[in-house]
């Protein structure tokens, strides 16, 4: 959009050098002139813009660290700018992760719990019997979809 207004201006400018009969070397100098400013406008631009990205890429890597690694992983050839206009999917991305981490967690405190609880019925109550049950649960996986997951739990009983 930009090069196409500065085509425009240069081929005004050259119509209105030629109807004002300019030698041509003029024109060739302000229109060498003009690409010129043009073009270092459009470094200064540019450099501003990388900056920008770097620096909100640094804030992604260090608020979603896990979510990033994510993104790398199903986006290997992405850019730091497409990163940059990812932010949002990131941040899912870590949210999803952290979510599955907790389940992850409770699920093995919850096995270490009931390890406990079934020696503890084999310590103290050595004539009772145990029968496990499994107790479905949704949870949610790193992606954020929910998926089944087990609970185990102990009943004791008197034997017979």
């Amino acid at each position: 959009m930009e090069s196409i207004f500065l085509i425009f201006i240069i081929i005004v400018f050259i119509s209105g050098c030629a109807l004002l009969k300019f030698h041509s070397s003029f024109i060739l100098f302000i229109i060498i002139f003009v690409f010129i400013v043009y073009f270092l406008i459009s470094l200064f631009f540019d450099a501003k813009c990388r900056k920008k990205i770097k620096t909100q890429y640094k804030e992604i890597e260090e608020s979603f660290p896990e979510g990033l690694e994510k993104w790398n992983k199903l986006n290997p050839d992405s850019t730091k700018e497409n990163t940059v206009s990812n932010r949002y999917k990131i941040k899912d991305y870590e949210q999803a992760i952290k979510k599955a981490q907790e389940f992850d967690k409770w699920e093995e405190e919850q096995k270490e719990f009931t390890k406990k609880c079934r020696d503890l019925v084999d310590i103290t109550m050595p004539d009772f019997g145990c029968y496990p049950y499994q107790v479905p649960f949704k949870k949610t996986n790193d992606e954020g979809k929910s998926i089944d997951g087990n609970y185990k739990v102990w009943q004791s009983f008197a034997g017979s």
